[in-house]
């Protein structure tokens, strides 16, 4: 779809939009444009294969346009592998439920927290001596 077409049919919104502030990257920062766009790429397809499983209204081009967007924007500095993971997740416990964006967020920021404080652990249980060395020290 071309941008023309999109902005025609923006302008014919009877509300007006306000303007969206630019999304920073951070963890694709270093990426190369065609690695972004290639990131970019699978992380849609991915998206798209999970969204295709649930009912939706006929299909509208500049809707699905948008909708790619927002979903692009809220998950593109995360590993597609672990974002095909949690979508795949969503699936088998959500069977009936369409995720949005913020389900799919909500999950890898739960996973990667619960990552981290098993790492803390286990990095303090290797470090702290054990009651027996500590009685011999």
């Amino acid at each position: 779809m071309s941008t023309e077409l999109i902005l025609h049919v923006v302008e014919e919104i009877p509300y007006q939009l306000a303007p969206l502030p630019t999304q920073t990257l951070r963890a694709n920062a270093s990426l190369t444009l065609h690695d972004y766009a290639r990131h970019v790429a699978r992380l849609n397809a991915a998206i798209k294969a999970t969204l295709r499983q649930y009912w939706t209204p006929a299909p509208d081009e500049v809707v699905d346009h948008i909708e790619m967007e927002d979903w692009t924007e809220a998950l593109e500095d995360w590993p597609v592998d672990q974002i095909r993971d949690v979508l795949r997740f969503w699936v088998m416990e959500n069977p009936r439920r369409r995720p949005n964006y913020g389900n799919i967020l909500e999950i890898l920021k739960r996973r990667r927290g619960d990552a981290w404080v098993a790492r803390r652990k286990q990095m303090r249980s290797a470090s702290s001596p054990t009651i027996e060395e500590h009685r011999r020290g």
